[in-house]
């Protein structure tokens, strides 16, 4: 897929497609549908899933017997329908229309402006002078009523008027509780009608909600009407003029469907049972609440194996909507169709997402807690750039999520300099400085070096032996880098070493010395921050996770064991800011720690485990990782957490918020496994 590119100069050059690989339905904030269907096929209990996407919600019973006005047709120009008798009702349904908006059952002295018998076709029609009603008889013309702002149609029984079973059918749904507002409104293109069937909440609104295959398990569907009900309740009281409503019957908010809900061939049984399972009794039902009030529990079909914080999404701090685990979303036994997806977009359709003259690039700026991209930019041809949040970028592109796969980066060389040199490239594409250093003799050289090549984001360029390597001169050239800085003991570098790099008009500055404590004070002189004391004996221990330690963008001391070497100490003195002890605790004797200053950090560990969770603690995230199959000096300069292949699901389940994925020395295959994995 496309990725993290650079600007394209020529408009010949512009993609004509682009890819997109990702997994996951929704926007993936709170309780993942496919996520709920797993959690129950292992057992889980309809509370246990509730409570693990709704972080710290009780589930308990709540009142819920009030009636809810649900927007069944929106902004329309005409809506027909017929009232028909159940199926296996053998008595006379009969219907009543009322020229006006009625929220309670009539008294019995109430006149209807219209009986209508069972089976005629009744049609609404929105005019400047209020909704406009016709029915029609088989057999006998149109019958036009006099127009009302609001029509009010009531069917026998049902809460609203007592008799035979009857049902509303329309061209798409039926619905067979409550009744039905018929409603003009004005808009800017002219008159529009709303339709809103009223109906109670703990019953007949629940077993109308089609939102979960009624074929699943019980504990899911259980969970679902329990965060159906959650939400419900949640909107209910609050009036929406735009609607006639106070909640949406689609999308918008939950998909009403009414009676055809209920008489699923085979299954509409099952929802019903999961309706009833939640009743505690005849006006309450189990409800997601924080302290005592129901909670707004969204819902949507599938993850990338996290959900999304709600922040990330739409901005708002909700304490119960954070990003969890969701690792049922990926199993394609449970989700075949979006455990992974591909979509190809036009270059017609990234245009007019990003409001460009075309795109000749993009990249994904940032991604959020539970792994979706939250920011993507992108560049036209002419330069001009755009930015997009994630959740507006899928919803233009139409894209079934924002768990987009991550770009991988492949950087492979059997040469050190040329790894040391392609990941500078990489990581530090316009960097006009670079320090270099060599990691023949002296790795401890290479580890000093790293924090502050991070403080000055510059490429930490190696050379094997020591005369400076032709091909770090000719990046340097390339670069046109006019100032290096030489990082290691004297014994590292030869006299050719730097006379190759003033030759070129290259300015040098030396941080070095006799030794790696010379080397190090001469560094710490050069940054900021306060110092993280090492041991002599953890050079070997600290390589692999020295990449990750340089993010801290603190200078590195080294120490003897029993002693602190005057350098070091000289460093130390001057320090104002509480210092950082790191390393396995036997590499530090007690007559050393006793000379630290009182306010030091203690991270010692007990073994190498312990040492790689201490510089996960120290160091910044990068919203990158390196997979490789073996550190060394050279890939120190990557400044970033490196990872087996085998341990990369893991760390991304724990850092779903990974922006980019590069793949060091890796074999065809292996970078096939992490496009996978991605």
């Amino acid at each position: 897929m496309m990725g993290a590119l650079a600007p394209l100069a020529r408009a010949e050059s512009v993609p004509k497609s682009f890819s997109f690989t990702g997994a996951g339905y929704g926007h993936g904030v709170g309780m993942s549908q496919v996520g709920a269907r797993g959690m129950a096929l292992e057992g889980k209990s309809a509370a246990e899933i509730i409570q693990h996407f709704y972080t710290g919600v009780d589930v308990t019973p709540f009142p819920d017997s009030s009636s809810l006005r649900v927007n069944i047709g929106h902004l329309l120009t005409k809506f027909s329908f017929r009232v028909e008798a159940i199926a296996g009702e053998t008595g006379t349904v009969f219907s009543q229309l009322w020229g006006s908006d009625l929220s309670a059952i009539p008294s019995k002295v109430d006149t209807p402006t219209a009986q209508v018998a069972v089976g005629t076709q009744i049609t609404a029609t929105p005019t400047e002078s209020g909704t406009v009603l016709t029915y029609v008889l088989p057999g006998i013309a149109a019958t036009p009523l006099a127009p009302a702002l609001t029509f009010t149609l009531r069917w026998s029984g049902t809460r609203f008027l007592d008799g035979p079973a009857g049902l509303v059918n329309t061209s798409s749904n039926k619905y067979r509780y409550g009744q039905l507002h018929l409603t003009t409104i004005k808009t800017k293109d002219g008159p529009r009608l709303e339709v809103t069937n009223d109906v109670r909440l703990h019953d007949e609104y629940l077993k109308g909600i089609g939102e979960m295959p009624s074929s699943w398990p019980a504990a899911a569907l259980q969970a679902q009407v329990i965060a159906i009900r959650s939400y419900a309740l949640s909107k209910n009281g609050v009036f929406r003029t735009e609607c006639d409503c106070e909640i949406y019957g689609s999308t918008k908010d939950l998909a009403f469907v009414g009676y055809s809900k209920e008489i699923e061939a085979g299954w509409g049984g099952k929802w019903v049972d999961a309706v009833t399972a939640t009743s505690t009794d005849p006006l309450s039902g189990l409800t997601a609440t924080l302290k005592g009030r129901p909670v707004a529990t969204f819902f949507f079909t599938s993850s990338g194996g996290h959900t999304q914080d709600v922040i990330d999404v739409w901005g708002s701090n909700l304490t119960w909507l954070q990003a969890v685990p969701d690792p049922w979303s990926l199993d394609l036994s449970l989700n075949p169709g979006y455990a992974t997806w591909t979509k190809v977009k036009s270059q017609a359709e990234m245009a007019k997402a990003f409001v460009l003259s075309d795109v000749a690039s993009y990249s994904f700026n940032s991604r959020t807690r539970g792994g979706g991209v939250k920011s993507v930019t992108a560049t036209s041809s002419s330069g001009k750039r755009a930015t997009l949040s994630g959740e507006i970028f899928r919803s233009r592109l139409d894209l079934p999520s924002t768990f987009i796969q991550r770009p991988v980066v492949s950087i492979s060389s059997a040469d050190d300099v040329l790894l040391s040199i392609g990941i500078g490239k990489a990581l530090f594409p316009s960097a006009k400085s670079a320090v270099l250093t060599t990691v023949d003799t002296e790795t401890a050289s290479a580890i000093t070096a790293a924090p502050f090549a991070f403080q000055l984001k510059a490429p930490l360029l190696v050379s094997s032996g020591a005369d400076v390597d032709t091909r770090v001169v000719a990046e340097l050239i390339r670069r046109k880098i006019t100032k290096v800085y030489v990082v290691g003991s004297d014994f590292q570098f030869s006299a050719k070493y730097f006379s190759e790099l003033k030759k070129r008009k290259i300015t040098v500055e030396r941080l070095g010395g006799a030794n790696r404590y010379a080397v190090a004070e001469a560094v710490a002189g050069a940054m900021k921050g306060a110092p993280i004391l090492v041991s002599n004996q953890d050079v070997s221990s600290l390589l692999p996770l020295a990449s990750a330690l340089a993010t801290a963008s603190r200078p590195i001391l080294w120490t003897a064991s029993g002693v602190i070497p005057r350098q070091t100490a000289r460093v130390l003195a001057r320090t104002k800011s509480p210092i950082s002890l790191v390393g396995v605790a036997d590499h530090f004797e007690e007559s050393l720690v006793a000379q630290l200053p009182d306010d030091f950090e203690d991270l010692r560990s007990l073994d190498e485990a312990g040492l790689a969770v201490a510089v996960e603690e120290l160091s910044i995230p990068q919203a990158r990782v390196a997979v490789s199959g073996e550190a060394s000096a050279s890939t120190i300069g990557f400044f970033g957490p490196q990872v087996q292949l085998l341990a990369l699901s893991d760390y991304l389940d724990a850092h779903p918020e990974t922006l980019i994925i590069y793949a060091i020395r890796l074999k065809s295959d292996e970078v096939s496994q992490i496009r996978a994995l991605s």
